[in-house]
């Protein structure tokens, strides 16, 4: 059952064994497991509800609808950097590209070795992986339906040596509409708004939209329950007033709304690392020009992956997105701008992202609008610097007649031999380059340390009682890769635990 705000005519008062703020791959996976187990669920999200038959190919209209601060969230710090995040039910599963790496293992045993975190090693967390993957569908795009721009590269690695490969989706009937990042038409990704939320809506957990949560009410160092605004969609004004006590409460509302709920509410700070630990897998992007129509907007808009450069932390993929979002993605104005987009038919475009050793800070705001601070640190900038040259030298080994790298200042590069002399030649530092970001993490780490951690492993939090934290504020650490399956195993992993509790 979905409940919305314009089927609320007064304030709401409801009870729960559990109640799980956000309904993100997280939070659904939690509600689930845990209604099927027995448990009465209650969902709350903050966003609207949508469904394909909302869905238009008008990007402006879709970021307004399903994105956090309509896509308009930036970091404070240099350099800015953009942030793109989900509110809508389903959360960003409904807007990313639905790419799924099961967690790196090198991750996992570090999380182990040097937090102290038990119960998610690769074994752990393997049964977990099939359950999902197979719900989901996970595999590769098929080739006929990828598109160009996730093939045009693979004759060049094949020169250079390097290992890439299509990347495992969660759509396993995509028919290459090049639209996931403003909801699938067809329901072809397999987002929580069409598989974990609807099991668990038919096993009989409510899933309140437009509620937000405010305070988490405690007695006696114990979660009770939580109360908040009911939100006009439009407007989001405050209408209503809810109230829902529950025996267990679950933060699922992401790298910053669980730390901004915590702030507001003055809960689970004794570490003093609520909202600290932001990392954010920044990403350079590099444009390139053939001679032949590449029609970059045909196919799945992220699918295919570069790993050669796994062990130095860079991952490159493949990224395009509408006409109106690539236009304003070119740093450059005027007469160059224009000959470039003359011949949009013929661009690539690809992105090289990192497992980040900068890190930065979330901070509730009143307003309910986050302030995210970020600084890149010399080395972090480096490596996306080196992953951007990575990608310049791939695009002329598969034939690519012109580069350009988003940096400030940089010049349009034209053959493979300029590639190493203009890296040479201009001195590139953070400030110069032009980053976005897609995968907020760490707020509220998870670690055996409770003067380092807001959570133990079970995502409990360790100065309140049945408050649990499980989303992508938990991860410890930067991954290095999209995060999506991780959270979800993650999420699996704890409800088959309070099940067992």
């Amino acid at each position: 059952m979905i409940i919305e705000s314009l089927h609320i005519q007064g304030p709401i008062r409801d009870k729960a064994d559990v109640c799980i703020i956000g309904s993100g791959s997280a939070g659904s996976i939690l509600a689930y497991r845990l209604q099927k187990a027995g448990m009465r669920v209650i969902v709350l999200e903050e966003g609207g509800y949508y469904t394909n038959k909302d869905f238009t190919s008008n990007p402006t209209e879709m970021m307004g609808k399903l994105y956090k601060n309509r896509g308009l969230m930036m970091t404070v710090g240099t350099p800015v950097i953009p942030i793109c995040q989900g509110r809508c039910v389903g959360g960003s599963s409904v807007i990313n590209t639905g790419t799924c790496f099961r967690t790196p293992i090198s991750v996992l045993e570090d999380w182990e070795k040097n937090e102290g975190v038990e119960g998610l090693s690769a074994s752990d967390l393997l049964p977990h992986f099939q359950d999902l993957e197979q719900v989901l569908g996970v595999g590769p795009v098929l080739e006929a339906l990828v598109g160009r721009n996730n093939l045009i590269l693979k004759s060049g690695l094949e020169k250079l040596g390097w290992r890439g490969a299509l990347l495992p989706k969660n759509a396993p009937t995509c028919i290459g509409c090049s639209r996931c990042n403003i909801g699938c038409p067809i329901n072809a990704k397999k987002s929580m708004l069409i598989t974990y939320l609807p099991m668990a809506s038919d096993l009989g957990t409510k899933i309140y939209a437009d509620c937000r949560v405010e305070q988490i009410l405690t007695q006696r160092r114990r979660a009770v329950g939580v109360r908040g605004a009911i939100l006009d969609r439009a407007t989001e004004k405050r209408e209503q007033e809810f109230e829902i006590l529950a025996d267990r409460v679950i933060l699922c509302a992401g790298a910053f709304g669980s730390p901004m709920i915590l702030q507001k509410s003055h809960l689970a700070n004794s570490s003093g690392q609520v909202g600290k630990n932001l990392h954010i897998h920044p990403a350079g992007a590099a444009f390139a020009l053939f001679p032949e129509e590449i029609l970059g907007w045909q196919g799945n808009p992220q699918g295919f992956g570069i790993y050669q450069f796994e062990e130095e932390g860079i991952l490159i993929e493949s990224s395009f997105g509408p006409v109106e979002l690539m236009a304003s993605s070119l740093p450059f104005g005027g007469k160059e701008h224009k000959e470039w987009m003359a011949q949009f038919k013929h661009w690539a475009a690809y992105g090289a992202l990192i497992k980040d050793e900068s890190s930065g800070s979330v901070r509730w705001l009143p307003g309910w609008r986050p302030w995210v601070t970020y600084h890149l640190t010399p080395s972090d900038a480096t490596r996306i610097v080196r992953g951007l040259q990575y990608l310049a030298q791939a695009y002329f080994a598969s034939g690519a007649r012109d580069v350009y790298a988003a940096i400030r200042g940089f010049p349009i590069l034209h053959s493979m031999e300029e590639v190493e002399l203009a890296w040479k030649r201009y001195s590139v530092n953070g400030q110069d380059l032009e980053l976005a970001a897609f995968h907020p993490m760490g707020t509220c780490r998870m670690g055996a340390d409770r003067k380092r951690a807001v959570v133990d492993s079970r995502c409990q939090t360790y100065d309140i009682e049945n408050l649990y934290i499980c989303d992508s504020s938990v991860l410890p650490t930067a991954l290095g890769v999209n995060p999506q399956l991780t959270i979800m195993a993650v999420a699996s992993r704890t409800a088959e635990r309070m099940i067992h509790n």
